[in-house]
């Protein structure tokens, strides 16, 4: 029994003696914080790439560790994961282990709605590494870190002008350009944008612009267009306009860009304004009346008047004619001038005209001394510029007939 005994206390003193050397020989891995780095980022989200250091101080290699990760957002749990490897750590190494991260900009907004305008937002990384060993099995290496991400921001757009590019009788040319800046710090699509134009609450022309391409990071691009309104098209939707001389306009623009979280947002805007209407100048023909007479020739003046009924001021730069007197021609020419028909306001054109055919002569005086009517035509252009802005100098026809009486 007693040699029972002894062997029994030398077995135990051999396995102590074992497990107190293996403890001695034995060295935990250390672990420590290498960094933290955005490796990519767009508007659905951002990658970020963790990276930490696990030494092994012992003589021999050991297996890599099980990692579990927690990622927090403003102190509260949002994603998690563990990264698993096969693979050993070299004996007196330290092995730098990557751990990558995705966090989408949708999963974000709609687990922290309040987020939505945030610059940043700042985020926390919990590291649970456990290593698959008998001697470690119950031990758990805790390393924690933290820093901030940025958040998709929204665009902002805004109308940059809206003006009138050329105007004339017919109608107008307008120009507009829609600014879109970027505040994200990557870069985003270009919106489609889409537009509609009404003229005193009538529908007028719509259409939408195509976006395509990107707006890079932290800039400003803009989406330029124009637009026709053609009077007799305005006309013909609102009679009620033939004699105004101005119309209320109103713009709407709606951008739409192509990134899922901006779907509720709201890219609308209206611009507000008034437009001229340009009326047609009327001509109107004078007279005739004989100045000197002779066997030879006569001199006799014709005048014609221009009606301006607009609330702006042109001026006539040549003035085209033809004149005739019972389907015969009797003069024509072009004259240059400098005269202003100021606005709502009226300016007459004189012209001399020297009649030396015998045929003509002696039909005008037996219109001057019978005192008969005569049936007149004339017609011709009108060269016309104005300090209205965007109007473009502009060639007018007209043409008159009626019947009147020879003044002497």
């Amino acid at each position: 029994m007693k040699k029972y005994g002894v062997l029994f206390i030398a077995a135990a003193c051999v396995v102590l003696c074992t497990c107190q050397s293996l403890e001695g020989v034995f060295k935990e891995p250390k672990i420590s914080f290498n960094s933290a780095n955005i490796t990519a980022i767009d508007f659905n989200g951002i990658e970020l790439l963790c990276r930490v250091n696990v030494e092994n101080p012992n003589s021999y290699t050991i297996p890599f560790p099980e990692i579990d990760w927690d990622f927090a957002v403003n102190g509260n749990d949002f994603i998690r994961g563990t990264l698993e490897n096969n693979g050993n750590i070299q004996a007196r190494k330290t092995t730098v282990v990557d751990i990558p991260i995705a966090v989408t900009y949708e999963g974000l907004f709609n687990t922290f709605a309040s987020l939505m305008g945030a610059d940043e937002v700042g985020y926390g990384v919990a590291l649970g590494l456990r290593f698959p060993l008998p001697i470690l099995e119950s031990r758990t290496f805790s390393l924690d870190f933290s820093g901030t991400i940025p958040l998709l921001k929204i665009p902002a757009i805004k109308v940059k002008a809206l003006e009138i590019a050329k105007i004339n009788f017919e109608g107008i040319d307008m120009r507009c350009s829609v600014a879109v800046e970027n505040p994200n710090v990557f870069s985003i699509p270009v919106p489609d944008l889409a537009w509609e134009y009404e003229v005193q609450g009538y529908p007028l022309l719509k259409s939408t612009i195509a976006g395509g391409g990107a707006l890079e990071a932290k800039a400003a691009g803009t989406i330029d267009f124009g637009l026709h309104v053609s009077f007799a098209e305005l006309f013909a939707v609102a009679a009620s306009l033939v004699q105004a001389r101005e119309a209320d306009f109103a713009m709407a623009l709606a951008a739409d860009f192509p990134v899922p979280l901006f779907s509720d947002s709201d890219f609308s805007l209206e611009q507000l304004g008034k437009i001229p209407i340009l009326r047609m100048p009327k001509v109107s023909f004078g007279g005739l009346e004989v100045k000197n007479t002779s066997l030879q020739r006569i001199e006799a003046g014709l005048s014609w008047e221009i009606r301006n009924e607009n609330d702006y001021s042109f001026t006539l730069d040549r003035f085209a004619y033809d004149f005739s007197v019972n389907s015969a021609s009797w003069a024509s020419g072009s004259v240059p001038e400098n005269l202003v028909i100021p606005p709502r306001g009226s300016a007459s054109v004189p012209v001399t005209i020297s009649l030396q055919s015998g045929q003509i002569i002696q039909e005008l005086l037996g219109l001057i001394s019978g005192n008969r009517d005569f049936a007149y035509s004339s017609g011709g252009s009108l060269e016309l510029s104005s300090s209205l802005p965007g109007f473009e100098g502009t060639e007018l026809p007209f043409a008159v007939s009626g019947v009147t009486k020879i003044r002497k």
